[in-house]
This record gives C-alpha cells, structure tokens and sequence, in this order.
C-alpha cells in the first residue's frame, strides 16, 4: 500500500511520465525495482527542476543537517532506502544521515514537514555526486506517516 507521503514524493520529484510506474512498484511491493530505479537511473526519473545544490564531495551529516534546516526541516524525514531494514520508514534526521553516510546503499531522505530532501545514489560512499531536491511547490497538508503527523516527535 502506497501512504500518503510516499505518493507526496513521487509527485514532488519524479517526472510526470515515470509517475505512474513508480506507484505500482510501491503498491505491489516491488520495493526493490524502486530503488533500483532510483538508484541507477535517478537522472531519467527525477525532475531536473527540483535538483538543487549538486554536490561532488561528501558532506558531512552535520553539513547535511545544517543544510536541510535552512529548509524548514525538522528532526523527523522519511526515507526510502535499498537498505531494507530502514525503506519506507519515518525516523529522526540525524540517524538516518547516520546510517546512509557512506555505506554504498542508495537513499531518499525527505524532511517533514517541507518536503526538501537529500539524495545519493548507491555510488555515495565512493564520493560520487549527491543532490538536495526542492518540492517546486511547497507541500500543502501536513504529511501524517504511521500514525504520527509530521510536526511530532518521533523516537527510533
């Protein structure tokens, strides 16, 4: 089943024609053609507007953090992730950073209530590009994942 913020995401970043496909992936459970998507082909999928601050070294979660503060993001983010444990789960920003930083698994950190979100491709522990990603519009209901809206506080 495809949750709200999931369906949030898709619409903010992902190019209108690639849209569809992407919510039957996550609606049958095909998580894993997802990420792979998202992994290896993010240049085809995501839209080009919305990618700001490419970067071509590795940042720091603390860099990172500051970074997406600026932007309305509060201790809570969504992620998808080819790390199993953690694809589509809420969880705090700082451990999600934590966990992704350099381990060589794709990822999709999007911060609530803003929607800005931090990306790198599977190829991030070896310093490859990364990107921040701006909704175009702002979002504009309150994002409520698992039963906890997006401006209370989430412990992992």
């Amino acid at each position: 089943m495809i949750l709200e913020i999931e369906k949030g995401i898709i619409k903010a970043f992902f190019q209108k024609h690639k849209q569809d496909r992407l919510y039957y992936e996550l609606d049958c459970g095909k998580d894993e053609e997802f990420i792979r998507r998202l992994s290896h082909d993010y240049l085809n999928y995501l839209k080009n507007e919305c990618i700001i601050l490419k970067s071509d070294k590795k940042r720091s979660a603390d860099e990172i953090i500051d970074i997406m503060k600026a932007h309305d993001v509060s201790e809570l983010c969504y992620v998808f992730s080819e790390y199993e444990e953690f694809n589509r789960k809420q969880m705090q920003l700082r451990k999600a950073l934590e966990i992704h930083s350099g381990n060589g698994f794709a990822f999709l950190i999007t911060g609530l209530p803003s929607g800005f979100s931090f990306f790198g491709a599977e190829s991030y522990a070896s310093y490859k590009p990364t990107f921040f990603l701006t909704p175009l519009n702002r979002f504009d209901k309150k994002w409520v994942v698992n039963g906890f809206d997006s401006t209370s506080r989430f412990q992992y």
